[in-house]
């Protein structure tokens, strides 16, 4: 497990909200773990993960979500009305999913986008819901904030953000979905899967990176909800609540205001995704993928992979050594190849979970989402990882299973 997670923090610009599903008590506390030693070391992988991370401490969050964070990530989205959307399309979407203005035009033939056009002002600052992209299993929505400024190298940040999905908070334990969110900085997912800003452009090795601010003085915020049951935001009537609004340093919130802006709308939605069936077994890792649906912003991909315990050692609370099992992860998706040669080696960047359907299965399952939008009729293979690239050597075609889904 560590090794994967630990190739996609370091090569991924997305936020990567897994949720790690039908855990055991061991198992949970290996998560828990790894998470705090991510914390930790996350300094020294990438200036984005870092800034990311101090972004979503303030953030509420439920007890029972367990989230990875990578990097900044988000998706597009639009409704009926192709003139009206072509002209309204989300700076921050477009920029972070890499869409084509012909992608937009498709986009627009399907539900999967949807305009929301809500807006709460309260004193001179003004939140307005944007877009939203809404599939089987992620829900990515656009807020533009307006009329709020800050200084040169400040970060924004909400106080708290509440969501509720048909009635049901995230905070109850009860809910099936989980969400993660930020400021768009103008980073983007590079080629090598690592931030650059929107125009291709390199970050800086020194100095202030990020670029909340956008030309018009207006920032966006994105919001991405993710789930494992699939079908479940499509349609679904849903609330967002964000309180307190200031600016984040060094994982700490300053706040400068203390309203409240609420929204409430439906979802649109699309089901529409590419399903294959597959028998595909990978090397000697013992999985064995059996089916993938694919959507322009989000993956399932389900193994069967009979439990394989690994010992590990880790230190306790008090620092002492202990040994535990825990069980071995199947090879992860990690990208794909295009019809036309082209390979996306890191494009499972975005929200999702992982783990085995049930405590008593062998089914393994994967949904992710990505950080940019595809053509699922152009996939030719998924992409699953064999191997870590040696150094600082990007992922190449000998790192990778490569699973046909023709």
């Amino acid at each position: 497990m560590k090794d994967i997670y630990n190739l996609i923090n370091e090569t991924s610009s997305g936020v990567s909200c897994l949720k790690k599903e039908h855990l055991t008590k061991e198992e949970k506390a290996s998560v828990l773990e790894f998470i705090r030693e991510q914390e930790k070391d996350s300094g020294n992988i990438t200036k984005i993960s870092s800034t990311q991370k101090r972004r979503e401490s303030h953030m509420r969050r439920s007890t029972k979500r367990k989230v990875i964070a990578a990097a900044a990530v988000a998706a597009a989205v639009l409704v009926s009305g192709t003139a009206y959307a072509a002209v309204h399309w989300s700076r921050g979407l477009s920029e972070s999913m890499h869409i084509t203005e012909e992608q937009k035009t498709e986009l627009e033939k399907t539900d999967i986008v949807s305009f929301v056009g809500q807006s709460v002002t309260k004193g001179d600052v003004t939140v307005s819901t944007e877009q939203c992209i809404v599939d089987n299993y992620c829900a990515y929505i656009s807020f533009r904030v307006s009329g709020y400024q800050i200084g040169e190298g400040e970060e924004p940040g909400f106080d708290t953000i509440d969501v509720s999905l048909d009635g049901v908070s995230d905070m109850d334990e009860n809910s099936n979905f989980n969400w993660c969110g930020s400021f768009y900085n103008g980073l983007v997912s590079g080629p090598d899967g690592r931030a650059v800003y929107a125009d291709g452009s390199a970050i800086p090795e020194e100095g202030n990176i990020e670029k909340f601010v956008q030309d018009d003085g207006s920032m966006e915020f994105i919001l991405i909800l993710s789930t494992g049951e699939k079908g479940l935001f499509i349609n679904k009537p849903v609330h967002v609540e964000f309180t307190g609004l200031g600016t984040v340093a060094k994982a700490e919130y300053a706040p400068v205001l203390e309203d409240s802006f609420a929204f409430d709308w439906t979802f649109a939605g699309s089901s529409e995704a590419k399903e294959v069936d597959l028998n595909e077994v990978l090397g000697d890792s013992g999985a064995t993928v059996t089916h993938a649906e694919i959507s322009p912003v989000s993956f399932c991909v389900t193994y069967d992979f009979p439990r394989i315990e690994v010992p590990i050692e880790a230190e306790d609370e008090n620092g002492n050594v202990i040994e535990r099992t825990e069980y071995k992860e199947p090879p992860a998706p990690m990208g794909v190849r295009m019809k036309d040669g082209t390979m996306y080696p890191y494009l499972f960047a975005g929200p999702g979970s992982l783990g085995y359907e049930s405590e008593d299965s062998d089914k393994y399952i994967y949904r992710l989402g990505t950080d940019r939008v595809i053509d699922p009729e152009q996939v030719e293979s998924i992409l699953f990882l064999k191997s870590s690239p040696e150094g600082e050597g990007g992922l190449t075609e000998e790192n990778f299973y490569m699973v046909p889904v023709n």
